[in-house]
Order: structure tokens, then sequence, then C-alpha cells
């Protein structure tokens, strides 16, 4: 078994003399750390900071000294599945060195790992992620090392990947998986089981094959569980599992769901607005910053998944909306002021009085730059479905109709010598109604309302 070789300041060489014992020498430049796994009963192998484990150190100024951690242990020990059991321990531990009282140097030692297994298809060396020693002058001196393994199980192989250092995705396993990532920018699979998973430092993601609406969410002081709900789902993890399990997550930034990736600080929020969602403008003011306008101002709303409208039916599509799937998903889709998306975007405004939902609005923009529709089709098409009824009425007069698309579009009530034109062009038949909408959507005071809300001008 190789071991990924990491040089901090200087490499020495780790050799495991017996299941128990390490032995450090300073005069050897790699760092290779092996178990002889195979000799051992039912391959059961267990390295521990504990009673029987001694660090054997040979010191820079040529002395022997052996050192016993054994009231120092502390140790999480569990089933990781079927005959599988695991050990680990990442304790910060700082010894002082001495001979005849004298200090020789100061020695801090982080981490262990072991697992047992009676399938013989596992291999796993233990780990020490790292040990440095501070010599009496000050000087430290820090040695990294990394687990190596060999199985002919992917699952095994996954499972505590973190520990190579050699890669930032970790995956864990259908099990239950104990999960530390330490620092950098990490990206987690749970794949199942109930896992407690610690990102430790940097920037981690937390990735889950779930919708986010699929999962329940409890916060404690320290932490955050999430629990799959969903049995269901269409495509499984790479175990073949549906549902990801109970975890518990701590220091982790994000987490990642199969339709968008949410902020650990907001993934439990809800935000509430009474009324329906067609009774609220949404505002997109650039650098990755959404707003909704309330009677009292406008309310950030970046990067919430939960915004309530306690307004619609608990049926209704609008009554729970997410502002990065469905308001940042609309937005991003629009490209321009004068652009075929910009035009969609506009239309679909003024003809149901809404930010258009972001499927729709891909769907349409799609048909219209590919040619399938022409803009005044799309119009006569939003005329005659039943949303565009319920906003402006069934059967109702020219009067009406414009007054509503007035108040609808432009949010103001009709001025006398706008009034009067449309109704015009409507009783001249020079355009009909679909015509009408499309000449509120491109209107210069639309545009203007569309760049205030998009930030294209």
């Amino acid at each position: 078994m190789n071991s990924h070789i990491q040089n901090i300041q200087r490499e020495i060489n780790l050799v495991d003399e017996s299941p128990n014992q390490l032995k450090i020498d300073s005069a050897k430049n790699t760092i290779d750390y092996t178990s002889a796994l195979s000799d051992l009963p039912r391959l059961s192998f267990t390295l521990t900071i504990g009673d029987d484990f001694n660090l054997r150190t040979v010191s820079e100024s040529g002395y022997d000294t052996n050192i016993a951690f054994k009231e120092y242990s502390e140790n999480n020990t569990g089933s990781i599945g079927t005959e599988v059991n695991g050990s680990i321990s990442f304790n910060e531990i700082d010894i002082d060195i001495n001979l005849n009282g004298t200090q020789l140097c100061k020695a801090n030692l982080i981490g262990s790992f072991s697992i047992n297994t009676v399938t013989n298809n596992v291999d796993l060396s233990s780990n020490i992620s790292k040990l440095s020693f501070v010599s009496s002058n000050g000087e430290e001196i820090s040695y990294k090392g990394n687990l190596s393994f060999s199985s002919n199980d992917e699952s095994s192989k996954d499972y505590f990947n973190y520990l190579t250092n050699s890669s930032d995705i970790i995956y864990g396993t259908q099990y239950n998986d104990n999960i530390n990532s330490g620092s950098g920018a990490d990206a987690i699979y749970s794949y199942g089981g109930n896992d407690l998973i610690d990102g430790g430092l940097g920037i981690d993601t937390v990735k889950l094959t779930g919708k986010f609406e699929e999962y329940i969410f409890a916060r404690s002081t320290n932490s955050l569980k999430t629990t799959d709900k969903g049995s269901n789902r269409s495509t499984p993890d790479r175990d073949g599992l549906f549902n990801d399990g109970t975890n518990t997550l701590t220091n982790i930034e994000y987490i990642q769901f199969s339709d968008q990736t949410v902020e650990e600080s907001k993934v439990d929020v809800i935000k509430t607005y009474s009324g329906k969602f067609s009774d609220y403008k949404f505002y997109n003011k650039r650098d990755g910053v959404y707003q909704i306008k309330t009677d009292s101002g406008y309310d950030d709303i970046t990067g919430y998944p939960s915004l309530q409208f306690t307004g619609e039916a608990s049926t209704s599509a609008f009554r729970d909306v997410s502002a990065i799937v469905d308001i940042k998903g609309t937005f991003d889709q629009v490209t321009g002021l004068n652009t075929d998306s910009g035009r969609m975007f506009r239309l679909y405004n003024a003809s149901f009085k809404r930010l258009p939902d972001a499927d729709g609005l891909k769907y349409w923009i799609d048909n219209f730059s590919s040619g399938i529709n022409t803009i005044r089709v799309v119009a006569s098409s939003f005329l005659g479905s039943a949303e565009f009824k319920q906003r402006y009425g069934d059967d109702v007069t020219d009067s009406s109709y414009v007054n509503t698309l007035y108040k609808n579009v432009l949010g103001r009530d009709a001025d006398t010598g706008g009034l009067n034109y449309w109704l015009g062009q409507l009783n001249s038949g020079a355009e009909t109604r679909y015509e009408v909408l499309l000449g509120f959507a491109e209107s210069a005071e639309n545009k203007a309302l569309f760049t205030d809300m998009t930030g294209f001008g």
C-alpha cells in the first residue's frame, strides 16, 4: 500500500512495528506507513490513542524516547455496516518529551483511525493527520501522514477518502458514517445512512440527492439535522438508495439539493408574506441580490429557499416559492431589454400580472426564439388561457379590458387620452385585443418598469 506524501517542512518515515506501536525515524526522508492486516485475526485491526498505544520517537538530539498517551484517549466507536466496525479519534494532544527532567521537545498528535472487517474485502491502514514537534528552542517541525488502503469494495474506498487529503470530494456510504472533512473547501456526498458530518474549516457543501422540499430540518445550538422524507425518488444514489436518511451537520456552509443550493444558515428559514404572489413585484438588483417590494419597502430575499404567500390556496403552485429556483431562476433567463427573452418576460408579466414562472418562461422563450411561435401567436395563446381570464375577466367590455391593462401592466389608472386611443383601435378593428396586449407590453412605460425590475436598460 502506497501512502500519499505531503511535505510540510521535513519528511519522516513511519513504520508499523506492531499493531499498537509506531516508530518515527527522523533519519528517513519519506512517509510510508503500512499495516500487515492480513496477519491479524479475521483481518481485525485497531489503532487508537489508548492504553496500548505508544509513540516511539527518535529525537534530534539522538535520545530514544517512548511516550504513552493512555490518559488522553477519546474514541468514538460504532458500526459502519454489516460485520464492519470502526473507531476514529481526532484528539489534539500535547505532550512534553523529557529526559532526566530536561525537556527535549513538545509533541503534538492529531488523529487515528481503525476499521475492522470480517468479510476479508477491506484493508485499511491507520492515519495520523498531523504530527508535530516543537523543540526547546521554539522551532516547530510538522509532518503530515495520510491514509492508505486497498479494497475491492467501492463503498469502503469512498468511506474515509477524505483522510487522504488527495481530494476535496468526500463520499459517504449507505451506512451510518462519521465524516470529518478537515480544512479546505470540501464537497461531501451523504449517500444514505444517518451520518454525522463535520465540515471543519473552509467553505464546505453537503450534497443530497433529493429536492429541497423533500427534507425536514431541525436546528440545535451547534448543528443542523436534515431528514429525508422522500422514498419515491426516480433516480437513486450511487449505492442504489432512494433516501439520504437523517444527517447531523456541523461547520457546513452550503447544502446542495437536486434543485437548488442553499446557504446552511437559510435552509430552515421561511419568509412569510400576506396576500397572493401576484400582489408583489420582484427585483434583480444585480450582483446576486434579489428583493421583493412590500408595503413597508424592499425586503431582501437573496438565497432564501422558502417564501410563503398566505393569500394563496394551499394547493396553489405560488403559495410556497423559492427565491433561488423560482425568482432567481426566472431572472437568470433574461439577457437584455430588446432580446427575445426580454420580450417574452414583458409579455408574460403583462398577461398574468405576475413574475413569470421559470419553467413557463423558458418554454415560451424557446418557442419564440426558434421560430415555432411568433410573438403574436404567443400573445393570442396567453389571451385564451384560463389564468388570463381570471386576471382580466371573461366576456368583458373593451373599456373594462383596457382599464385593467393599465392597472395590471403599468400599475396605474388609465389617462383619458390613452384610454380613448386604445378604445379607438379596438372599435375600428385596427388592432385586436392580443395586439393591444402586445402594445402595452412593449410600450416605453413598461420597458422602463422592466429595466427597474431586471437591471437591463
